[in-house]
């Protein structure tokens, strides 16, 4: 028999109000648990206490919610199930019941509810007197993650007497490469997981317990400093639980295995300085710790300056930016593949010249990248360096160019052949300054060698926020929107070559170039 119950100590079915809502496990709360049982607490009685939510997280729901509606093409002609008010729980899983018994074949977002425990499944599908549950991630494989959501989801839907045949993972198939239209067909792969939920419904049990006794209590649970906060994804109340650890501790160490950060914390090192020698740092991360404790900033001048003399006048100063889509906008890309749709150029005639500006975004619904590589070669013709900051990155896009337009290729590979790679100072620590605290990314070494100049004031701080501005922008079509996107994506990709111009200049004066 289908049922869908929240039950009252006295067994009555009842509505949820914010009481049940602060108890009621979801999918997503569910595994929040199962990482830390003092996150579940503060989730669910401080939400005020959350980290902001972080720009790659946001565009990774984007994709999810992207990809969740391309699946259903896989199931075509369901019904919607979801509620207008995504928090009315009962209603959900009422309206999921009136179409299950009304004969309905294909349900998303079918809603379920048992006891304290609540999910939502993407795709339902009847199979005979049976049904099939598919769950659709945006992902390319499957998580252990992934596995214990849709063993949560298995618990809830055979609790509230639903019979599943079969239970499904569908994921995106990296090696789909589009052409024409989006095959939905080819571009997910579908995957039975029954057997593996079936496996786990004694950890899916024990662990709604254990939430369930936290959830109900009024105590938080006292849970240390640990790999979980950073796995499998950061926690976002580290800036609660974190509070009290100051800066220049292990955990700021530049590419420390977390497990080994947790390791030194735990055994009384928490000061960066404080690390013993013989402590298993690498190279850099010696050098790290050494300036740490001086306050100084190492400078191999020679290096340096060896560095500087490869460089000619004139010079060019090119930065990209670019989506990863789980869905292919293009023909002949594939899942996640890079799609550059910006550039900005400074360029300098001279040392000690004032810049020039030329820039290029792609911003119709179109394919521009043809656009985009004919602008670039024409903005880069003159002779001169073309200083990167990571060239791997825009050598990379640059070759992928070539592929889609080959006629361009001879222009491209001469372009690369130009490049220079304003990294490499830094990554192969001929300059290093505490301020950049172990990293040499721009965004660490720009406000610890320019601090006058800087991102904040900007709405686009970062890659993943200009990833997700475009992919608003691939969709939006208010104009005034689009105007405010555009023109902050372009001051942010200005900043990105200005900040290159300004980091070279500083490099020079200290190396005695100018």
């Amino acid at each position: 028999m289908f049922r869908n119950t929240l039950l009252s100590e006295n067994g009555q079915e009842i509505v949820c109000n914010s009481e049940t809502r602060r108890t009621l496990l979801t999918k997503t709360t569910f595994l929040r648990g199962i990482r830390c049982l003092k996150s579940l607490y503060l989730h669910k009685n401080f939400p005020e206490l959350r980290d902001p939510i972080d720009t790659r997280t946001r565009g990774i729901l984007m994709r999810g919610n992207e990809a969740g509606i391309l699946a259903r093409q896989l199931y075509p002609g369901g019904i919607e199930v979801s509620p207008e008010n995504p928090e009315n729980f009962s209603a959900a899983a009422a309206k999921t019941r009136e179409y299950i018994e009304s004969g309905a074949d294909v349900l998303y977002e079918a809603a379920f509810l048992h006891e304290k425990t609540f999910c939502v499944t993407d795709i339902l599908v009847r199979d005979g007197k049976a049904w099939r549950a598919c769950e659709v991630k945006s992902a390319a494989g499957i998580s252990p993650e992934h596995l214990m959501d849709a063993a949560m989801q298995y618990h809830v839907m055979t609790e509230a007497g639903i019979d599943l045949k079969e239970m499904s993972l569908i994921h995106i198939n990296r090696r789909y490469q589009r052409h024409g239209d989006v095959m939905a067909r080819s571009l997910f792969s579908e995957r039975s997981v029954r057997e593996q939920v079936r496996e786990r419904q004694e950890a899916v049990r024990h662990a709604l317990g254990e939430q369930r006794e936290v959830l109900e209590g009024r105590i938080m649970p006292e849970v240390g400093i640990g790999v979980h906060c950073f796995a499998p994804v950061m926690c976002d109340f580290r800036g609660y639980c974190w509070g009290k650890i100051p800066e220049g501790t292990v955990f700021d160490v530049a590419h420390m295995p977390k497990s080994r950060m947790v390791e030194l914390y735990r055994s009384g090192i928490e000061s960066m300085g404080d690390i013993p020698e013989g402590a298993g740092l690498n190279a850099a991360q010696r050098l790290q710790v050494s300036c740490f404790r001086s306050g100084k900033s190492f400078i191999d001048r020679g290096k340096l300056g060896a560095f500087l003399d490869t460089l000619d006048y004139p010079l060019y100063f090119l930065d990209f930016e670019s989506a990863t889509p789980a869905v292919p906008p293009f023909d002949g890309l594939r899942p996640y593949q890079h799609v550059p749709f910006q550039y900005s150029l400074h360029f300098l005639p001279e040392r000690g010249a004032e810049p020039e500006h030329r820039e290029f975004l792609g911003t119709g619904e179109g394919d521009f990248r043809r656009e985009f590589i004919v602008t670039l070669l024409a903005h880069t013709e003159k002779e001169g360096h073309i200083l990167v900051y990571d060239r791997s990155f825009e050598e990379g896009r640059l070759r992928d160019l070539g592929q889609v337009f080959p006629e361009y290729g001879g222009a491209i590979k001469e372009r690369i052949g130009r490049m220079r790679d304003l990294m490499e100072p830094f990554r192969n620590r001929y300059y290093y300054s505490p301020a950049m605290k172990g990293r040499y990314s721009i965004k660490s070494v720009l406000p610890a060698l320019v601090p006058e100049l800087s991102y904040h004031s900007l709405a686009i701080r970062d890659g993943y926020a200009a990833m997700n501005a475009y992919e608003q922008l691939r969709h939006e079509h208010h104009d005034g929107t689009r105007a405010e996107i555009i023109r902050n994506l372009k001051e942010y990709c200005r900043m990105d070559t200005l900040a290159m111009v300004k980091i070279l200049r500083h490099l020079e004066e200290v190396a005695g170039k100018r």
